[in-house]
């Protein structure tokens, strides 16, 4: 894999050619990642994995029975590390850790920190790929591009249906036995995550909000709460939205989809999602290569 766009005599040297160009270290994309890690290469644009889950802080529904082997193997670890609790509550704080690790120990393919600067279609039928990272513009040849995130970065010219959205914040409690608050406003829920200290506040907000107008209402919301949280203070706000899209794939050009990771109930079903579908619906034909 070349990290510089000209060579010293100034012609661009050839880019690598994969099968498959997954966008975004979701947990479909890792899923995708391992159906086949030889002909795979996932980049994801932040410096960790489950950005549609973890730094959201939406813990999604209770994990349940895993479909496939490996999805079993993903939940027997989380369970063995103690980060799922009985009932399938999942702690989020550790989940980026397990993932980080084993991206590492079964030797996936995924480039964090990397942007994805142009998608140029070749006369072959193959996508020319131009990214960027800390060494610079790069580029990769791709037999199919594979988009997991959740509002298909690769293709800014889509305009996704968001289904839902909301921004998340941490609650805090001095009183480790306090009974969460029950919410009935239809505007927003308190969820409790895997461990005691983790009680999540989810604000609903407009599909078009951005991370100002969120954080905003949320501070809105806060200031006029009255009584119905009682000791309970706001202690830290996530970075990111949480985002629910229809689920995919979702065609977006020739040998292009795109399957939204965030279009699951819980990060495990996500992971499943995009191994499957890189088992049964991902094609490997044979791909050009320029001369």
């Amino acid at each position: 894999m070349t990290s510089e766009i000209y060579t010293a005599t100034g012609a661009r040297p050839a880019p690598e050619t994969v099968s498959v160009l997954i966008i975004g270290a979701t947990l479909a994309g890792i899923g995708l990642a391992y159906a086949d890690k030889d002909r795979t290469l996932a980049v994801e644009r932040t410096s960790g994995p489950g950005q549609e889950f973890i730094p959201c802080f939406h813990p999604g529904t209770p994990v349940r029975e895993a479909a496939s082997e490996l999805g079993r193997a993903l939940r027997e670890e989380l369970a063995g590390r103690n980060l799922l609790s009985g009932d399938g509550r999942l702690h989020l704080g550790a989940l980026a850790p397990v993932l980080l690790n084993r991206i590492a120990m079964d030797g996936l393919r995924i480039r964090f920190l990397t942007e994805v600067v142009n998608v140029e279609l070749e006369q072959t039928g193959d996508y020319l790929v131009t990214l960027f990272d800390a060494s610079g513009l790069w580029h990769i040849l791709a037999h199919q591009i594979v988009d997991t995130t959740s509002t298909c970065l690769s293709s800014p010219e889509l305009r996704p249906v968001i289904a839902s959205k909301t921004i998340n914040a941490m609650l805090h409690n001095v009183d480790t036995q306090a009974v969460l608050p029950v919410v009935g406003d239809g505007i927003a829920e308190v969820l409790q995550g895997r461990f005691p200290g983790e009680v999540i506040l989810k604000l609903h907000v407009d599909a078009d909000d951005d991370m100002p107008a969120a954080r905003n209402k949320l501070h809105r919301y806060w200031a006029g709460r009255g009584e119905t949280f009682g000791a309970w203070t706001l202690g830290v706000v996530a970075d990111t939205m949480e985002v629910r899209t229809a689920a995919g794939p979702h065609a977006v050009g020739e040998r292009r989809i795109w399957l939204p990771s965030c279009a699951y109930d819980n990060a495990l079903q996500s992971f499943e999602a995009g191994f499957a579908f890189g088992k049964e619906g991902i094609r490997h034909e044979t791909f050009s290569t320029h001369s």
